[in-house]
């Protein structure tokens, strides 16, 4: 719409070589190469696409080596993300793989020893949210959604078909970027794959 820009998470952004990586100068390399454009209207935007490390079978993060792989990945994106916005506004739309608060998946008490809603990632969304002053944008729209949050579902049990899902795809924005946003969607109408594509529309140029 005129006026407006569209930004939309939900791609599976991954790179399972950084699970392979040793030393965090190596880590923090990839991590570097990882911050990818869309083309003209992704820098229009500030938009960063961050890939972390690769789901398995197990759940949203899989394994325990993909887990300690995703932990380092974490680590790294942090400072970083702090460092970038010392000096830009921006909106990071990732599949992070982590459900923050218990609204955003279905069975949370029975997941809370699992990848994807463990504290240590939890924590790790908290101080992003606050002391890292990065804004959930979909939250900001949407406060109170539980069922219709959802971006993902496993393909197991008729997960889909149940609505046994998880919201694990984010548009995380420095406050300045967040104002902008307007409306949120999440797209359901044909299924792409285990992730559904969330759509915000940002007003004016960013």
């Amino acid at each position: 719409r005129m006026g407006q820009r569209m930004a939309v998470a939900g791609r599976d952004l991954r790179t399972p070589s950084v699970g392979h990586q040793t030393g965090q100068a190596q880590t923090a390399a990839n991590f570097q190469n990882s911050l990818v454009g869309d083309g003209a209207a992704c820098h229009a935007l500030g938009q960063v696409h961050a890939r972390g490390p690769k789901k398995t079978k197990q759940g949203p993060s899989g394994r325990r080596d993909g887990q300690e792989a995703k932990y380092r990945f974490l680590a790294v994106m942090y400072p970083h993300l702090m460092a970038l916005k010392q000096d830009r506004d921006f909106v990071v739309c990732s599949d992070v793989n982590i459900a923050h608060q218990q609204d955003d998946l279905k069975n949370w008490k029975s997941n809370q020893k699992n990848s994807g809603f463990l504290p240590e990632e939890r924590a790790w969304m908290t101080q992003l949210t606050t002391e890292g002053g990065l804004v959930d944008v979909y939250r900001r729209l949407q406060p109170d959604t539980t069922d219709a949050c959802y971006t993902w579902w496993s393909n197991r049990g008729q997960a889909y078909a149940k609505n046994v899902g998880w919201r694990l795809d984010y548009h995380l924005a420095t406050p300045a970027v967040a104002e902008k946003a307007r409306t949120e969607s999440i797209y359901k109408d044909q299924k792409f794959s285990d992730h559904a594509p969330i759509t915000i529309a940002y007003e004016g140029f960013l």
